[in-house]
């Protein structure tokens, strides 16, 4: 009753959550070179055995497996200015450790966000063609088929058409055609331009919940980037970013557009730097789209604090390739990432 140190223990309040994992993981690969092509070709065998315990509502998991992971390439310089390379591969990406964990985050009432801890890592097969133009320009077309496809739902909670859960579940299939097109292009010795264009075709195939899905969508973005340099210390940089829409199947994201700002001199004989950045200027990069099941349907609408306004200062104190080598990344960084990854 809050009078005593000994209050009761609310499990719908409280978050204990244990995860272990270990992945043994072994490489071999091949390489050779005939005329002007360069081929690959690398196998990867990779062990997985995770415990998950939420102690609060005991509720448990262990997955143990074994899986191979093969990779193709090739990239040949087919004529003096074209390079081509051809990639296929098999890829996991395991869920986060937030996604895992089934403790339930409340938004508001009606609304609450809670991990899955029966997720399963999602396979992808992929395969690439791409030409790259004066190390300049770079056409590519890619397709993907992955397998257990893990995505964001929101549902109602079973019983209640009153309360709504965010969480992730794996959707039995998800295939992916994709063009992309990209293009570095300086003008001049005062202006660099980076474009970046990507077109896909998303189909899902999934039954959640009593609701089939069997849906294919069009969706595209385009982002720019342009270096304006100024004088010798000082340059602007204008960036931005449009995408038409956000698929995940069973919830389908609304396009926008954001747009940033910077400015970065150079001082103290180049050892320091003054950076000032504005990000998302008018303040557009809202999530608002729509979710549908059997007998629901929501719309959502999130404005989050994207709109800053950061400066900084650096100073370089010593040997510049010094500092980049103790800043490399180990090979366990991937893993770090994960558990940085907010479910």
């Amino acid at each position: 009753d809050g009078t005593t140190s000994a209050a009761p223990l609310d499990t719908t309040q409280s978050n204990h959550f244990i995860y272990s994992e270990n992945i043994n993981a072994a490489y071999v690969s091949y390489n050779r070179i005939l005329r002007k092509a360069d081929f690959e070709v690398g196998l990867r065998a990779e062990q997985t055995i995770a415990n998950g315990n939420q102690v609060t509502t005991n509720q448990q998991f262990a997955h143990n497996f074994l899986q191979l992971f093969p990779t193709i390439s090739m990239d040949d310089s087919i004529a003096k200015d074209h390079d081509l390379g051809i990639v296929a591969t098999r890829r996991i990406n395991r869920p986060t450790y937030d996604q895992l964990n089934p403790f339930r985050l409340y938004v508001n009432p009606t609304f609450y966000l809670q991990g899955n801890p029966y997720l399963i890592p999602q396979n992808a097969y992929s395969i690439q063609i791409s030409d790259t133009y004066k190390e300049k320009y770079t056409l590519a077309f890619s397709y993907t088929h992955t397998i257990n496809a893990i995505t964001t739902v929101i549902f109602p909670l079973p019983g209640s058409n009153n309360i709504a859960e965010q969480t992730n579940e794996n959707l039995n299939r998800f295939d992916t055609y994709m063009a992309n097109f990209s293009a570095e292009n300086p003008i001049g010795k005062w202006l660099n331009v980076i474009v970046g264009a990507d077109a896909f075709v998303n189909h899902y195939i999934a039954n959640l919940s009593s609701s089939p899905l069997n849906s294919q969508r069009f969706v595209w973005d385009i982002n720019d980037n342009n270096t304006i340099t100024l004088t010798k210390n000082l340059s602007l940089e204008i960036d931005g970013f449009y995408y038409s829409g956000y698929d995940l199947g069973y919830l389908y994201l609304q396009g926008t557009f954001t747009m940033g700002a910077g400015i970065k001199m150079d001082v103290l004989n180049h050892k320091g730097t003054i950076k000032i950045n504005a990000n998302d200027i008018f303040w557009n990069d809202v999530t608002q789209g729509t979710t549908t099941f059997a007998n629901f349907n929501q719309t959502i609408f999130v404005r989050r604090d994207t709109r800053f306004v950061g400066i900084s200062f650096t100073y370089n104190f010593g040997n510049s390739q010094a500092s980049r080598s103790l800043h490399s990344k180990g090979g366990a960084e991937e893993e770090k990432d994960r558990a940085s990854k907010a479910s």
